[in-house]
């Protein structure tokens, strides 16, 4: 997924490049820093849905997979409404 994203970026550069005029140097601390914040949301995420954190209101709650499975197709419908 992250490698996924990285491409995203990779592809908008030349965009980003253009519209803040940023140096090729520029440009790969923003692939950096993009991959290391979406890397640590995973992280954080896993750790807020994981099976040690009890104590989570999304952890287990509603059969486990089912519940998760529930959060993700809201999000599919809100994105998809707009």
């Amino acid at each position: 997924m992250v490698v996924l994203d990285a491409t995203i970026v990779n592809v908008a550069l030349p965009s980003v490049e253009s519209g803040l005029s940023l140096s090729a140097s520029n440009l790969q601390w923003v692939i950096n820093a993009y991959t290391l914040t979406l890397g640590g949301f995973f992280l954080l995420g896993g750790r807020a849905g994981g099976p040690a954190s009890s104590g989570c209101k999304f952890a287990d709650r509603g059969g486990g997979r089912a519940y998760g499975f529930r959060i993700r197709v809201r999000g599919a419908a809100a994105f998809r409404a707009r």
